[in-house]
């Protein structure tokens, strides 16, 4: 994926936490802080993707979505 978009390959950490009513509070986000300390160097999945969607929405949590562009990696 960084390669696609003329970055150097690096490895890539995605977290988060799915909140349905609002932003995160501040607990909640001294607790996510923690889980990805914790699991800083724990490899929870390795996949090999080919293209990634770039969605279109009216909300925030792309709940009513459409792909609107797609971009290849292979």
């Amino acid at each position: 994926m960084q390669r696609a978009f003329g970055r150097p390959p690096t490895p890539l950490l995605l977290a988060g936490v799915f909140n349905l009513t609002d932003h995160l509070d501040a607990a909640e986000t001294a607790w996510l802080a923690g889980l990805i300390s914790d699991c800083w160097e724990t490899t929870f999945a390795e996949i090999t993707l080919d293209r990634l969607w770039l969605m279109g929405s009216q909300d925030d949590l792309v709940l009513n979505s459409r792909i609107v562009a797609e971009v290849q990696l292979a």
